[in-house]
Formats: structure tokens, C-alpha cells, sequence
């Protein structure tokens, strides 16, 4: 039967349970864990635990220790068993584990364990253990009916059987075997049985499953037969009927020890289905004017049969042959093929086939089919066609005749729907749909402006780009049949890219210098889209910008310098933009001279400071004559450096410290009036301010080239006359180099980050170390600024310090010349530049350009959530010692 055990092996419990008592496993009947009763007070009281009983359970056991003060006699602590509310067990004292009984619950839906204690002193542990509460359901549910009972076996007194296993909801416990209502022998394990003695003749066996609880299935059953007599031969086998397609036979009774069970049909050597009682049979589908053998045994219950009884038989011959086919027709017709059908012909039989003949002779074999399919034909051919019936004696009817003419291969419909399914300002797209052909399209041929583009091509689609806007295009489409044969008039298709209208001109000013003009201008517009400006003089372009330009002293927007002009010579300048197709704005030139220089240069060289100059003739008509340089062709020495700095002024120290140079001009100056010459001594006095510094400015035959500087002492006058007068400039230069008028820049820009850019500046002049500044713009962080040729590093703190966002207005400017380092933000932020050396890490890195090339290469880190391309902008002038 069924059960359903508690053990308390499980902190869950398998039946359900309430109360205070727990698992515990100090004491246990089997497993690991039992359940104890709770600690009960002296003083008196109980501990209890119920349980709920499984659905379908009748009976109940458990195991239980009892260690409690008294005695069967004298159970002064008690342990309690009740099933509902009635109590079935009571034992007190000293009572190792044992199972008191099986309890039939009689309705009951729970259990309780109790432990009852009164108020004298106990003995013992004081506790009651119990385990292993077995619920047991009782087994109602029968096996199933022993499967695929059968006869293994048999001779005329004996038998053996066997049959398949049945199935239980609990467990099959074996099988009982029956002959002919009488039970043999008790119940067995085993799938067989077997009959040793058995009289001749009919037997029934029965065989049944039973499980534990007695649930027996239903029987199974099988007949056992014990004959080997077979029956007599049928007699007097004949002809009832004969026809042209079937014969009716009969025959007499036959007789059999035990019965006979039915008649075997042969036709032919050929059983004709299953055995049947009838004394009779009609075999038909016979084909006519043939003879035939039909055969008849008998056969019995124990599947004996008799000799066979034979008859030969002769069907009525057929010599009536089919109705012609009727409705000879075509059905479908192409250049290389045509396709007939007919309706079905009659016979007083039945047809067996057709015959289609063609070009004089018979198309292979008889067919069953009512169509033929002719093909390899040739266009615009004249082809007769003609079927007959046969039916199964040979017969053959009178010819059904069709004459018919293929069509001619007409060259393919032109392809349909040519249309623009893309259009932009300078590429069109077009497709069309399939063509149409009596055979087959295999291609299409194309044509653009005349113009053959594809042949025989399978693609339904052609495009076209980089075309000049509002430009028209024709296109032919042509089909292409099997035979090379092309649509008699092409499809076509006049396309016209978009009109891209040129940007609008933008408004220009320039403003002169003496060698340079400052051009500005305003934002064009265009239809499509602006994309960059060219700055244009004297019909060359000289700067193309998208519109801001990335510098050394921050972002300039639609504005540019145009250097190493000529001064006092008139230029032509013009702003063109440029959209994405290449389209420019309308021509806006304007004629602007240069300043003209304020003398006339009478000797070389010509030295400038300010607006004074010597070597030359002024527009006061005052004539400037150097007459010694002293200080400005030569270099200072050079100064070493004490020590290193390592780093901590942000980075950058030179290769070595310059001593100052001081240049000291002397020469006469000659006016045409006494009062000329005095206004040329207040100009030169006036010529640079005592706490200034100026440009000096030196342009021989060859170069020009400046320096900074500032007075170092007085300036000197002596009249040499009404008319002359000799000067003196002492001069203080703080750095010694030489620099061109015109600076030198590059840019390197990264793509993307992680990654490296790198930038070229060739300097050809003398000095050692040039310095230079950069201006550094992100998005960028952990950023490195490396000098390949001498090595030398500049690198930004790590993390966050040296972290450039993507907007322009953030960047650092690291000047090499005073190695000073400033961080530029927005003005809302800061109003001015800061100072920025923390971005820089303290490391050793004397920076500076040399003569020759100099690459200088960016790399660094991305910054989260920015995008953009980061870029180091370098600007440096050519020095001389």
C-alpha cells in the first residue's frame, strides 16, 4: 500500500505539523533526526504536536522513546497518542523505541503527540522522542489488462501462451492463468504459462494482473485450438457467369472435424482477399477473351486447409474498339512549342491508353494522360498533330487530327515603369519593372545621353553620381530576349539632378597694414551646405578655413591675416564659400592697397623701431644715416643653467640661459630747415617710451628680422650744424635670438582617441633653441606633448588635472619663450586666462624647437561622455644667433 512517511530528516516537513515540539538529534529510531517534546515545568503542564493526516490515509504507525517519571502502573508523566480527540496509546517511565501499534484513524484528520507532566519531581530525560510516522492509504486502483495475450505454442494435447506486462499505479504483484474458466494454480510473477495436457478441439485461456492489495484487472483472452484434420476439398467448383471482364464461380459445401471457418479464393495463383463463409464468388477487372485459373480451398478454426479445387475459365472476347477522342485542341501556343489536350474517350470496356502522333509517326508509348506538350518547334510553323484510343484488347479507334501554325518570336515589350526612385543635387537613381516576352527576358541593355553604360545586364536599377547640379540625363531601357532581339522602342526617362543654388556672397572687410591685410567677412548661406571658405588674392588662394580657424591665440572665426605682402601696392581680395558640391558665391573682390612704407630707404640696412626708422629718407624729408650697429650682428654668451629644475615651473626650461644683448645705433640725421631737424629730434626722443619695449626691426638685402627691446640709458642728440645733428639709441634686448617677422605653424589634430597625431615645422634658422607656443584644445585628458628629434616631453597629470573638454573656449597655452602655461575657460567661468603649470606633471622636460625639422606629436586618453577631435596648434619664428 501506499505510504507517507515523516522522519524529520527534512526542516521541512513532509506532513504538516503545529505545536511546540522540535527536531532533534540526540536520540533517533532511524536516520539523523526524531521530534522531542518541548521542556515541561515542574509545576505541571503539557507539550503537544499535531499533525494533519494525508488525504486517502487510513491507518497510522510511528516509533516513540519514553524517558518520564512513573510507570504503566503509576503514569504519572505521561506520553499520549489520540487520533482526532480520541486517545489510542498511554506509556510512562523508562521505554526504549518501539512501535506501539497500527491505528485505523477512522475519520480522523489529525494526530496529536502529547507529553503530560504533574506537579511532583520527575525522573528520566523528562522527554518523549518520536520518529518515523507512517500515514498508509489504502490501494484501490486495478492493474491493467495483461497486454498482447497469445498462442507460442501448440501441438494436438499441448499449449503454451505468454502475454505482456501490465501496469499499476502502485506495483504489478503477479498474474493469473485460466482455462476455460478455471483458475490454474495460485498467482504467478512470470509473462508465460504453459498446458502440457490438453484433449483436441476449442480452448479458452484467460489470464489477469492482481497487485498487493488484491485489485485484480480485467482478463485478457485468447482461443487455443487443437486440430490438425483439415477440411474436405470443396466440391463441384463452376462457372456461374462469364462476361467480358469478370466471372462468377461456386462451389459445394466442404465438411470438418470441428468446422469449417471459411473458403480461400485463388485467381491465377493469386489469393483474392481474405477467406470468407459464401459458397460464391465473383472475381472482376478480368481483361477480356482470356483464360484464367480460379482455385477454392476450405480452411478451419485450427488453420488446417484443404487441397485446392481448380476451374479454368475463358472471359468473353472484346473486338469493339474505343470512340474516337473528343475536343482536340490547343491550349497554349509559343514560337518553340505548343500544348494539346482532348477529352476522355469511350469503350465498352475501358480505354487503356491514347496514341498521339506527329510528323508521320507515333510519339513513343501509349499514354494514360488526356495532354501532350510539343516543343522544339520552330516559329511561325505549320505542324499537324493526331491522337487515338486503345483499350486492353488492342483496339484502337479512328485518329483525332488538329492542324495548327506556331507564332511568330515577337522582340520583348519595352520594360515598364521606368522611373526616379533617388535624386539628389548630383547623383539620380532609376529602376524600372520586368519586361514581357512571348519566350524569355534575359537582360536589359542601358544607354545614358546616348551612351551604352550596361548590356544584356539582369539589374533592374542604374545609378549615377558626381554630376554638376541641375543637369539633365536621358535614359533607354531596352529589353533583351533569348535570341538577342531588343524592345523595338526603348523605355526613356529624362532626369534632372536638383538645382544646388550658390551660397550667398559673403559680406568682406579688409583692413591694410604695411605688409598684410586683415580680411573678415560674414556667414554665407546656402541651400545645401557651406563647408569651408577660401581666401582669395590676386586670383590665388593663399587660406581655406571651414569658418574657424584653431590658433595659437584662440579661435578665430571667419577672419584671417594675409602676410608677406608688399607695402603700398593695391591687391585684389575676395571671400568665396563653398558648399558640398563644389559651388562657390558670387565673385565679391575688392581692390585694397597696403600701407605705404613713411620713407624711403637710401641705404641697406633699414633699422625700424616704432615709427622711426633709419637708412632712410622720411616723409619729413629728413635724411636717417646708421652709421654703427653696435650689438645687433653679434650673440651674447651663453649663460649655463646652475641646476635642473625637475619639472616644477610646469615643465619647460630651456637648454641652457642667454645673457642679454644691448644694441647701440648711432648716426646722423639731416634736415632741409632748422625746424625740421628739431621735430626730428623730439620724433626720435618720442621714438619708444623709457618703461616700453618695442620691435626693432632689421631688413637688409636679404631678410628682415626683430628683436624686442627696450632704452637702456638716455638718447643721445649733438648738433652737428643749423641742418644736422648726431643721435645715439642705446638699446636693451632681454632675449639675445633674432627672430622672422613671419611666424611658422602646424597643426595636429587626433582622429579619434585613444591614439596620436603628429605635426611639422621646418625652421631654418641659426639659433640653437627656438622656443615656440602651443596651444593644446580636447576633448583630451592624460595628454603627452613629445619632441621626437630631441627627445624632450612635456606630459599632463594624470586623471582629471590635465582634462580638456570638447568646447573650444577650454584649452591650455604653453608659451616656451617665458614657459608660462595658462588655462583658458569661458568667460562666464573666468573673465581672464589663469595660470595652469598644475596640468602639467612634474616632470624634467626642456622643451624647444631647433633649426631643421622639428616633430612634434599628441597623444592622450578620451574623456567620458565627449566627443570631438582633439588638436596642439604650434606656432614658432625662425631665430638667428
Amino acid at each position: 500500500m501506499p505510504t507517507i512517511v515523516e522522519g524529520f530528516e527534512s526542516g521541512t516537513a513532509v506532513v504538516p505539523r503545529t505545536g511546540n515540539w522540535t527536531r532533534d538529534n540526540t536520540q533517533r529510531f532511524a536516520g539523523t533526526w526524531s521530534l522531542k517534546s518541548a521542556a515541561v515545568v515542574e509545576t505541571g503542564g503539557s507539550s503537544s504536536c499535531t499533525m494533519s493526516v494525508p488525504a486517502g490515509a487510513t491507518t497510522v504507525t510511528f516509533r516513540v522513546k519514553v524517558s518520564t517519571e512513573g510507570s504503566d502502573s503509576n503514569p504519572f508523566d505521561p506520553f499520549v497518542f489520540l487520533t482526532g480527540a480520541t486517545e489510542r496509546y498511554r506509556k510512562a517511565g523508562e521505554v526504549a523505541w518501539h512501535q506501539p501499534g497500527t491505528y485505523a484513524l477512522d475519520g480522523a484528520t489529525q494526530v496529536t503527540f502529547r507529553y503530560d507532566r504533574d506537579t511532583s519531581a520527575g525522573s528520566g530525560s523528562n522527554a518523549v522522542w518520536v520518529d518515523n510516522v507512517t500515514f498508509i492509504i489504502p490501494d484501490t486502483v486495478s492493474p491493467s489488462v495483461p497486454g498482447n495475450l497469445r498462442v507460442t505454442a501448440k501441438t494436438s494435447t499441448s499449449a503454451s501462451v505468454a502475454w505482456d506486462a501490465s501496469t499499476d499505479n502502485v506495483s504489478v504483484s503477479g498474474y493469473g492463468v485460466y482455462l476455460d474458466g478455471a483458475k490454474q494454480g495460485s498467482d504467478q510473477a512470470g509473462l508465460t504459462y504453459d498446458f502440457p495436457t490438453l484433449t483436441p478441439g476449442v480452448h479458452t485461456v484467460e489470464v489477469d494482473a492482481v497487485d498487493g492489495d488484491g485489485n485484480r484487472s480485467a482478463k485478457a483472452s485468447v482461443a487455443v485450438v487443437l486440430d490438425e484434420t483439415p477440411p474436405t476439398v470443396p466440391g463441384n467448383l463452376r462457372a456461374t457467369a462469364v462476361g467480358l471482364t469478370q466471372v462468377s464461380v461456386a462451389w459445394d459445401v466442404s465438411t470438418d472435424d470441428n468446422g469449417v471457418a471459411g473458403y480461400g479464393v485463388w485467381l491465377d495463383g493469386v489469393r483474392q482477399g481474405a477467406d470468407g463463409a459464401a459458397l460464391g464468388r465473383t472475381l472482376s477487372g478480368l481483361l477480356p477473351g482470356r483464360t484464367f485459373l480460379v482455385q477454392v480451398d476450405a480452411a478451419d478454426a485450427a488453420g488446417n486447409r484443404s487441397a485446392k479445387a481448380s476451374l479454368t475459365v475463358n472471359t468473353v472476347a472484346d473486338v469493339e474498339p474505343p470512340a474516337v477522342p473528343g475536343n482536340l485542341r490547343v491550349t497554349a501556343s509559343g514560337p518553340y512549342m505548343f500544348a494539346i489536350e482532348w477529352d476522355p474517350a469511350a469503350d465498352n470496356v475501358g480505354v487503356t491508353g491514347y496514341g498521339v502522333y506527329f510528323g508521320g509517326g507515333k510519339l513513343g508509348d501509349d499514354q494514360a494522360g488526356t495532354s501532350y506538350m510539343l516543343d522544339d518547334l520552330v516559329p511561325a510553323g505549320t505542324y499537324q498533330v493526331a491522337v487515338d484510343a486503345a483499350d486492353s484488347s488492342g483496339n484502337r479507334s479512328a485518329l483525332a487530327q488538329l492542324t495548327h501554325v506556331t507564332p511568330v518570336d515577337a522582340p520583348p515589350a519595352a520594360p515598364p515603369n521606368l522611373r526616379v526612385t533617388a535624386l539628389s543635387y548630383t547623383s539620380w537613381t532609376v529602376e524600372w519593372d520586368p519586361s514581357s516576352d512571348d519566350v524569355q527576358v534575359v537582360g536589359y541593355d542601358v544607354a545614358v545621353d546616348g551612351q551604352p553604360v550596361a548590356t544584356s545586364t539582369t539589374d533592374r536599377i542604374l545609378s549615377r553620381s558626381g554630376l554638376p547640379d541641375d543637369t539633365a540625363s536621358v535614359i533607354r531601357v531596352w529589353a533583351v530576349d533569348h535570341i538577342g532581339q531588343r524592345t523595338t522602342t526603348p523605355a526613356e526617362l529624362v532626369v534632372r539632378t536638383l538645382n544646388d543654388f550658390d551660397p550667398t556672397t559673403p559680406m568682406l572687410t579688409t583692413t591694410a597694414g604695411e605688409d598684410s591685410l586683415t580680411v573678415a567677412w560674414t556667414a554665407s548661406e546656402d541651400d545645401f551646405q557651406v563647408v569651408g571658405y577660401e581666401v582669395i588674392v590676386d586670383q590665388q588662394t593663399v587660406h581655406t578655413t571651414p569658418g574657424v580657424d584653431f590658433t595659437v591665440d584662440g579661435l578665430l572665426t571667419r577672419h584671417h591675416v594675409v602676410t608677406g605682402l608688399t607695402p603700398g601696392v593695391p591687391y585684389d581680395v575676395r571671400v568665396a564659400a563653398v558648399d558640398s558640391i563644389g559651388q562657390r558665391s558670387a565673385d565679391n573682390t575688392q581692390q585694397r592697397a597696403t600701407l605705404g612704407l613713411p620713407y624711403v630707404p637710401v641705404s641697406t640696412p633699414v633699422y625700424r623701431l616704432a615709427m622711426w626708422a633709419g637708412n632712410v629718407l622720411d616723409q619729413h624729408l629728413v635724411t636717417w644715416t646708421v652709421e654703427s650697429a653696435e650689438g645687433w650682428p653679434s650673440s651674447a654668451p651663453v649663460s649655463p643653467v646652475s641646476a635642473a629644475r625637475g619639472g616644477l615651473d610646469g615643465g619647460l626650461d630651456g637648454a641652457g640661459r642667454y645673457g642679454p644683448r644691448r644694441i647701440v645705433l648711432k648716426g646722423t640725421a639731416v634736415a632741409e630747415t632748422n625746424l625740421a631737424m628739431l621735430a626730428a629730434k623730439q620724433r626720435l626722443l618720442r621714438a619708444i617710451h623709457p618703461r616700453n619695449r618695442a620691435w626693432l626691426r632689421v631688413a637688409d638685402a636679404r631678410m628682415t628680422r626683430q628683436v624686442k627691446v627696450r632704452l637702456d640709458g638716455q638718447i643721445r642728440v649733438t648738433d652737428q650744424g643749423p641742418l644736422a645733428f648726431g643721435w645715439e639709441l642705446p638699446l636693451k634686448v632681454s632675449d639675445p635670438r633674432r627672430y622672422a617677422t613671419v611666424p611658422v605653424s602646424a597643426e595636429a589634430v587626433i582622429g579619434a582617441l585613444p591614439g596620436e597625431a603628429s605635426a611639422t615645422i621646418e625652421l631654418s634658422g641659426t639659433y640653437p633653441s627656438i622656443p615656440a607656443r602651443l596651444r593644446l584644445y580636447g576633448p583630451i585628458r592624460e595628454w603627452t606633448i613629445t619632441h621626437r628629434e630631441t627627445g624632450t616631453v612635456m606630459r599632463g597629470m594624470p586623471g582629471d588635472a590635465s582634462r580638456l573638454p570638447a568646447d573650444p573656449r577650454y584649452s591650455f597655452t604653453i608659451d616656451l619663450a617665458s614657459r608660462q602655461v595658462l588655462a583658458h575657460v569661458p568667460p562666464e567661468v573666468w573673465p581672464g586666462p589663469r595660470p595652469g603649470r598644475s596640468a602639467l606633471a612634474h616632470l624634467p622636460a626642456w622643451f624647444h624647437l631647433i633649426p631643421g625639422t622639428n616633430t612634434i606629436t599628441l597623444t592622450g586618453s578620451p574623456v567620458t561622455g565627449e566627443s570631438g577631435t582633439p588638436r596642439l596648434v604650434i606656432e614658432a619664428f625662425d631665430a638667428w644667433s
